[in-house]
């Protein structure tokens, strides 16, 4: 994980953990006394936390939906491959016995340095490619293998993806990034929750825009690592 989104997920456990105190907080004065209260009338704010609500969940609903089915390709070519951030490189893991990548030449231990003739930029590169791919159609990798002197280029024909499909790229890879892409929930749920139960507090409207922005820029570490070295 990179370093940019080691903060931004200590910044968003903080962030939780006062939304959780705030919405407990038990004395209406103390709350008050904090910050005075909205001028606005109770309608209009009840119209307006509507509204945001509204769009903040179509975004997210959106981002989720893309981020969840950028890894989940409808193509495959049967092995378990570990994103080399330092070679800029796929290492493959494992290979599926009488799969397109076992008929291609694939072995553990290969390096995928390129695809099409393309190098490897960064973690999304793969899944760049498999998404835009059918079954029958036809891949060239460029592979690095130990002992042998020069690069040399394979290539493999893509199949159906099974249930175990989206693996492909990395178990664990993928794992930590499902965990993570399911993140605008929490703030979903309490952000609004604090919103609507105190409408009227500025305090709860500035969190559920702080919440908001979080969702906003939960994409900036991929642009970060898109930009390479």
């Amino acid at each position: 994980m990179s370093p940019i989104s080691l903060v931004l997920d200590g910044t968003r456990s903080k962030a939780l953990s006062f939304a959780w105190a705030f919405a407990r907080a038990a004395s209406p004065v103390l709350a008050r006394q904090i910050m005075p209260r909205s001028p606005f009338s109770k309608p209009l704010l009840a119209t307006l936390a509507t509204l945001f609500a509204a769009a903040t969940i179509l975004y997210s609903g959106l981002w989720m939906y893309g981020t969840a089915t950028h890894w989940h390709a409808g193509v495959e070519l049967g092995f378990d491959i570990e994103y080399v951030a330092s070679g800029h490189c796929e290492l493959v893991r494992s290979v599926v016995s009488g799969s397109p990548a076992e008929r291609a030449g694939l072995r553990p231990g290969d390096r995928i340095l390129g695809i099409d003739g393309r190098q490897i930029e960064n973690v999304s590169s793969l899944g760049d490619v498999w998404n835009r791919r059918r079954p029958g159609d036809t891949v060239e990798l460029t592979i690095e293998r130990a002992n042998v002197s020069a690069p040399f280029v394979v290539k493999a024909v893509f199949r159906r993806a099974g249930h175990l499909g989206w693996k492909e790229g990395g178990i664990t890879q993928h794992l930590g990034e499902d965990i993570m892409d399911t993140f605008p929930v929490a703030f979903l749920v309490v952000g609004l929750a604090v919103l609507f139960l105190r409408l009227e507090d500025p305090n709860a409207w500035l969190l559920a825009l702080m919440f908001d922005g979080f969702i906003v820029v939960a994409s900036f570490p991929d642009w970060f690592a898109r930009l390479g070295p």
